[in-house]
């Protein structure tokens, strides 16, 4: 049974159905270019996950291809704006996603994103994920521009299978699947990812869903890959 999920889907009203599914934490979106689609966490549906007894951790995604200092700044300071409105504390974390096979010629711009995004997010008192490939993941939180990498559930993207299979990744995607009716993706943990109670006290250290990784992710490594 999984406890964290990730959607692009309003959970309003099918949190009770998700509680009792035995969901403890469930990762929303930013998009400062579209903050009224359906996609974008609002802070009724954040207040209405915090009153369910849930937790809350966070995406920011447009179209998944950042790149450039500007486009990292611009995205970091809307997001230092935002997330206070969904009641995001102090030390929560936000994945910034880079969503396609990105290769060597791509990281250069990559990395100038999450330069800027990391200086401002950091600024406001926030940590910085990283969402995308083994690569990418490797090559952000080597430069220092991402503490909590979550590797994509594209298995056939670069770097990926050695990636999932050196457990340096907070949280591991599954493939997509329908749960109470809304279309997600499944998460496993390993340890700290940032996640959060919308509108509650800061961050402490009991945080039921930082532990480390149980069976499930070497299971789900076997199905994938085979022999690992």
């Amino acid at each position: 049974m999984t406890a964290i999920i990730d959607t692009n889907h309003d959970v309003t009203g099918q949190l009770p159905a998700l509680q009792a599914a035995g969901i403890m934490t469930i990762g929303r979106y930013l998009n400062r270019l579209d903050p009224d689609e359906e996609k974008v966490i609002k802070p009724a549906e954040a207040r209405a996950i915090a009153a369910a007894g849930l937790r809350l951790f966070l995406i920011f995604e447009i179209g998944g291809r950042p790149s450039g200092s500007e486009q990292g700044d611009l995205d970091g300071r809307w997001s230092t704006t935002y997330m206070p409105t969904v009641g995001a504390p102090a030390g929560a974390a936000i994945y910034y996603a880079v969503d396609y096979d990105a290769q060597a010629e791509d990281m250069p711009g990559i990395l100038a994103a999450f330069a800027t995004f990391h200086a401002a997010v950091v600024a406001a008192g926030y940590r910085v994920g990283v969402y995308g490939s083994g690569d990418v993941c490797t090559a952000v939180t080597a430069a220092s521009f991402a503490t909590l990498p979550m590797l994509s559930c594209s298995v056939d993207w670069s770097g990926s299978q050695l990636y999932a299979a050196s457990r340096q990744w907070v949280l591991l995607q599954h493939t997509p699947q329908t749960l109470c009716g809304i279309d997600c993706d499944t998460d496993i943990a390993n340890g700290d990812f940032g996640d959060f109670v919308p509108f509650a006290a800061p961050l402490g250290a009991t945080n039921p869903n930082s532990i480390p990784a149980g069976r499930g992710w070497l299971a789900w490594l076997k199905q994938k890959f085979g022999g690992i």
